[in-house]
């Protein structure tokens, strides 16, 4: 018996920006054309668990609409619009969870929820971490106080059970911040595929985009597109500027 879950940077509305996406056609960021898209890529990820970020209220309604799920949300901070959620095709069903504001008022947030699962219960945390300009100090970074916070959250929420954080971390895999991760025993589900890209940022294509598990799993993961430097997302294919990624799991008994 096994499950799947997949991770998506869904690109918000309100961070499109025409200076910003000057190089995609017009088709490809209209937000109306967009929607159908974004939809339809969500259900043909069939996942059992669908993470998501940068997803606004109303998206996350109109989803919910198309594809009736059992959903946690919670919106960013302040003015902002966007937030994460999980998703949970049914039979399966989220349990206890819970949302946060990272302490260190950059208005980002993080989702730990139980899910229960034919195989048995799963902690699944998502988030979007914070990025940190090349060459910040490690005691000023944003990405490693939010990962401690994140772990502390899962070590209060979800003593005992299998642990798979993922979401967009904003940092490479050499990164201080997975360096964090593994040190708290999280194993990468596609640490085998060390050319995956999962964005194009700055001309650079590269996976910023993980999915981690603790022991008790054992994971297979789903390869990806080949994202290459001169790569243009948002494209009417991939309707986002990251391509999603997802891992089919296995408990260890």
């Amino acid at each position: 018996m096994s499950f799947t879950v997949a991770s998506w940077n869904i690109l918000a509305d309100a961070y499109i920006r025409p200076d910003i996406y000057r190089e995609c056609r017009p088709d490809a960021i209209d937000p109306a054309l967009r929607l159908g898209r974004l939809i339809d890529r969500v259900e043909a990820l069939a996942a059992d668990v669908v993470c998501l970020q940068e997803i606004e209220a109303e998206f996350s309604a109109r989803l919910a609409l198309a594809i009736p799920w059992k959903r946690c949300f919670a919106k960013k901070g302040g003015a902002r619009k966007d937030g994460c959620e999980i998703r949970v095709r049914p039979p399966a069903a989220p349990g206890p969870w819970d949302s946060f504001l990272y302490a260190d008022g950059s208005g980002h947030v993080a989702i730990v929820a139980v899910v229960l699962l034919a195989e048995g219960p799963v902690a699944i945390a998502t988030t979007h971490l914070k990025w940190d300009p090349p060459g910040t100090a490690a005691a000023q970074r944003y990405g490693l106080r939010q990962t401690e916070e994140l772990l502390a959250a899962l070590r209060e929420r979800a003593p005992g059970i299998p642990w798979i954080a993922c979401g967009d971390f904003n940092v490479t895999a050499d990164d201080a911040v997975l360096a964090r991760f593994a040190e708290a025993g999280f194993s990468d589900a596609y640490d085998s595929m060390p050319l995956a890209s999962t964005c194009v940022a700055n001309g650079r294509a590269r996976r910023i985009d993980f999915m981690l598990y603790t022991a008790g799993l054992m994971a297979k993961p789903r390869p990806l597109s080949l994202l290459t430097d001169d790569a243009i997302l948002p494209s009417v294919k991939i309707p986002s500027d990251h391509l999603a990624i997802a891992a089919t799991f296995e408990r260890l008994r």
